[in-house]
């Protein structure tokens, strides 16, 4: 039979009560977890809970249209896929998820209530490809994690609203890998409003390409009884 998601939604909206932000990696390649995204996004517990719903795959250049057709205005889907096909990241362009995520929550937002319809903010820099890139220029569109910091910080934080944020796991980590690797959005943001995000990454193995790997069928044997998909928080 099909696993029931139920219990992790649950979870999930509980987090809310404690946290303004949520992050979850999207379309990057595990389609059990966009599936699940995307039961998140349908469930009717989640209007009320949240705000926002931020995305990494999202020019900020076309916030303003993406904010009318969210909204219900008479905009053509045609006209805002833009928002996700002209950003930094080929993989937005071609991302089937993005394609039915932006006009899920348009159709959303129609049922709802004013005071509980949603938000999407773009995140990803606001660049106009239609004037030419130079090396300077390329260089700069890379350094993506400030413009989410800064989006979340006058989007959301300031404002004491909550958001879903939907970005790779590299963005939302609450502490690098190596003192020489750049901070990620997360710890941006968290150095004004500390403590406020939850991050859930998707399980991709235990110990990878350390010497623990040996270890990752038995630590996994241990999971098979578990409800899919499982939520497990860690204490470290």
């Amino acid at each position: 039979s099909e696993p029931n998601p139920q219990d992790a939604i649950k979870a999930i909206l509980a987090a809310f009560d404690k946290y303004e932000v949520v992050g979850m990696g999207a379309a990057h390649g595990n389609q059990d977890l966009d599936d699940f995204i995307l039961k998140l996004v349908r469930d009717p517990g989640l209007p009320g809970r949240i705000n926002d719903i931020a995305v990494e795959c999202g020019n900020s250049l076309y916030q303003p249209i993406l904010d009318r057709y969210i909204a219900g205005d008479d905009v053509q889907l045609e006209d805002v896929r833009p928002v996700w096909r002209n950003t930094t990241q080929p993989m937005c362009s071609v991302s089937a998820f993005y394609e039915e995520l932006f006009p899920l929550v348009r159709r959303i937002n129609q049922r709802l209530p004013p005071q509980k319809k949603f938000r999407m903010l773009a995140c990803d820099p606001p660049i106009d490809w239609s004037k030419g890139k130079g090396q300077s220029d390329l260089r700069s569109m890379m350094m993506r994690d400030p413009n989410i910091a800064s989006v979340m910080e006058k989007e959301v934080l300031a404002k004491h609203r909550k958001a879903l944020v939907l970005c790779g796991v590299a963005h939302l980590y609450h502490q690098r890998s190596a003192p020489m690797l750049p901070k990620s959005a997360v710890e941006m943001y968290e150095e004004r409003y500390p403590g406020v995000t939850l991050v859930i990454a998707d399980h991709t193995g235990f110990g990878s390409y350390s010497p623990l790997e040996k270890y990752n069928d038995e630590f996994e044997s241990r999971m098979a009884a578990w409800p899919i998909p499982s939520l497990v928080q860690d204490m470290a």
